[in-house]
């Protein structure tokens, strides 16, 4: 569950690395996120794919405990 958020907020790799890559080449939403935010100073794009990010991430948790979790009982 952990490895599954923290694969959403890769993003010191890419700024350090490519800052982007060629073009946008690596593109990932936290990337997407900080460049609307900072870099074309959007902040209100960037705090919303900020939110709809965190959605999506509770939404996969909460499948992901649900299918992992779920009780099994044999009569």
């Amino acid at each position: 569950m952990l490895r599954t958020a923290f694969a959403f907020m890769v993003f010191e790799e890419i700024f350090a690395i490519t800052s982007g890559g060629p073009g946008d080449t690596t593109w990932v939403a936290s990337w997407y996120t900080y460049q609307h935010a900072f870099s074309y100073l959007e902040i209100g794009v960037g705090a919303a794919a900020a939110y709809i990010m965190t959605l999506v991430v509770a939404l996969v948790t909460t499948i992901y405990i649900l299918v992992i979790y779920r009780r099994v009982e044999y009569a």
